[in-house]
């Protein structure tokens, strides 16, 4: 390995150890970085026979991660797995292994949980009306949202 690609690995290990990235994100941090598309793709292919870039790996655990830190309808979850370029086979299994993780009716019924355990000083229309905003702002679309509020 030339010098150029050790420096891009070595780039590349500092990002991913501050979080997982896909392929696409990393390839995209190293161009913007200045590392020539060669060097990138160099640094890409290692990474990857190393195993320590793996696009399913990466979706898995932004699935998780998402799903436990900050929940969102599994159709936001895939819309955000397709920006990191991850692809649509990959996001396929990753969901097809995590289908009842990635239940909405069971996401957005824990959202609400949580949300008024925190709202106790609201209750009635003002109550309903906060949790039907904050589903939507979490993804969910308006008809679902509605109907989980009205089990309130």
């Amino acid at each position: 390995m030339d010098k150029s690609t050790i420096k891009g690995k070595k780039y590349s290990l500092r990002l991913l150890a501050a979080r997982g990235r896909s392929v696409y994100e990393l390839r995209s941090r190293l161009l913007k970085a200045g590392y020539d598309s060669t060097i990138s793709e160099n640094v890409i292919s290692e990474l990857k026979k190393e195993n320590i870039l793996n696009d399913t790996r990466f979706a898995s655990e932004w699935v998780d991660s998402r799903l436990e830190f900050s929940p969102r309808a599994a159709e936001v979850i895939r819309s955000e797995l397709e920006d990191k370029g991850v692809g649509d086979d990959i996001i396929g299994r990753v969901f097809e292994e995590k289908a009842e993780k990635l239940d909405n009716r069971a996401i957005a019924r824990n959202l609400i949980k949580d949300k008024l355990s925190l709202e106790r000083e609201l209750s009635g229309e003002k109550l309903r009306a906060k949790v039907f905003r904050f589903l939507v702002g979490r993804g969910f679309d308006a008809e679902f949202s509605e109907e989980l509020v009205e089990e309130i």
